[in-house]
């Protein structure tokens, strides 16, 4: 079995810090070789564990998961674009939101989050430490959207393009959104179907609440608020 490895040396005030990164993606990853993999995860912890398109089932995504929990194996993990993960797969992922010490970036993008994960993964989002989570391209909108609004308090950036949002009912659960989470800085909405009023309600709920620092959204074009001043 191969797996691609990268190290990265760097002096930071004098402390000399290792860098891993575990790189399978576009590979496939059966259940037996997820197990396979456990001797790799026991010994060392990754900056980046990437696993995009790797073709996960529910059984591997799930063992796979759970391992990367039990062994802190990850600081930012990339599990995008693995559409197979089922029930079980979203359960192990939820669960390793919630209580990993370490981990505090999380991509899964181009994963259909229908309302029964989004319920699960809401839950673990509001005692995580991620501070960085993409959901791009994960038809979030209606329900899922209004499940998954409570997010963590931790949160910094957000990624929501590609979603399909629009309406005003999805505005206003993003306006909420920004109200209610602090720590958010960052909100990416490019490539939704997103009304001249819901932008609006979005850019007054942030001007309010004087938090965010940029808005990025898609209209008819590529509009982006800086907020900073």
């Amino acid at each position: 079995m191969s797996f691609c490895l990268m190290l990265r040396r760097e002096t930071i005030d004098l402390h000399q810090i290792l860098f891993l990164v575990f790189f399978r993606t576009g590979e496939l990853l059966t259940h037996q070789s997820c197990e396979c993999l456990e001797e790799i995860l026991k010994g060392l912890q990754f900056e980046i564990i990437d696993l995009q398109e790797t073709k996960l089932d529910e059984n591997g995504a799930s063992a796979l998961l759970d391992m990367i929990l039990y062994y802190e194996s990850a600081t930012y993990l990339n599990i995008s674009s693995n559409q197979n993960i089922g029930g079980l797969g979203w359960l192990a992922l939820s669960q390793l939101i919630q209580k990993s010490s370490c981990l505090v970036g999380l991509d899964a993008s181009n994963m259909p989050l229908l309302e029964c994960p989004a319920r699960t993964l809401s839950r673990a989002l509001q005692f995580s430490r991620l501070t960085v989570l993409h959901l791009e391209n994960c038809y979030l909108t209606g329900r899922p959207l209004f499940t998954l609004i409570s997010l963590n308090p931790a949160l910094q950036e957000l990624y929501l393009a590609g979603n399909g949002l629009n309406g005003s009912q999805d505005s206003m659960q993003l306006g909420d959104l920004v109200k209610y989470n602090c720590s958010l800085k960052l909100l990416d909405l490019r490539d939704n179907h997103i009304s001249d009023t819901g932008t609006v309600y979005k850019y007054d709920s942030i001007k309010n609440d004087g938090n965010i620092c940029k808005l990025t959204a898609t209209v008819s074009c590529c509009l982006t608020f800086n907020l900073m001043n």
